[in-house]
């Protein structure tokens, strides 16, 4: 009697998820990558049991491989202790760059709300108005000041200066070593 509720629930939950909030998107880039992290831990550990115990290989797998008769040019015999470990390695080897890749869009997303939070708490929620006050003009005091040179230096008399600067300040070993 509840299995129609219990669908109309996971309905209401996928439905929400697809959403496009920035927080249901967060939530399940963090539940996907680290749903994916765990389950390939889970693999290599039962491709590590199946070194030390390949009797307990389920039928259905090498049932699935006789599916594949190229697969079995590449693995290993059912039989074999590495067996179980290559079947694990090639599985974990293929999903690692679906896991590189949540790990990248959930650091880019987190940055990317980071941002946001910071640009929201950056602007103001009301305009402060600001008075309008004429300044009182000011005399500049009458200064001699050199011709400035408005031509921008060139590398080689900014290299030069450098070196002269360079050579001016002795060297003293005491200050390099720590």
């Amino acid at each position: 009697m509840s299995e129609p509720v219990l669908f109309w629930i996971g309905w209401l939950v996928l439905l929400l998820l697809c959403l496009p909030f920035a927080s249901t998107r967060n939530l399940l880039l963090e539940v996907s990558g680290w749903g994916l992290r765990l389950g390939l831990l889970a693999l290599l550990a039962g491709g590590a049991v199946l070194w030390f115990r390949p009797d307990m290989l389920p039928a259905e797998v090498g049932s699935f491989f006789d599916s594949f008769t190229e697969s079995w040019d590449i693995l290993p015999s059912q039989g074999s202790p590495n067996f179980g470990m290559a079947v694990a390695m090639s599985i974990t080897l293929v999903l690692l760059p679906l896991l590189a890749l949540f790990d990248v869009t959930r650091k880019l997303a987190r940055e990317s709300s980071l941002g946001r939070r910071e640009m929201a708490d950056s602007v103001p929620s009301e305009p402060v108005p600001v008075p309008v006050t004429q300044p009182a003009p000011v005399e500049a005091p009458a200064v001699a000041t050199a011709p400035v040179d408005k031509k921008r230096p060139d590398r080689r008399a900014a290299a030069d200066a450098m070196a002269g600067l360079g050579l001016s300040k002795p060297f003293r070993v005491s200050d390099h070593v720590s």
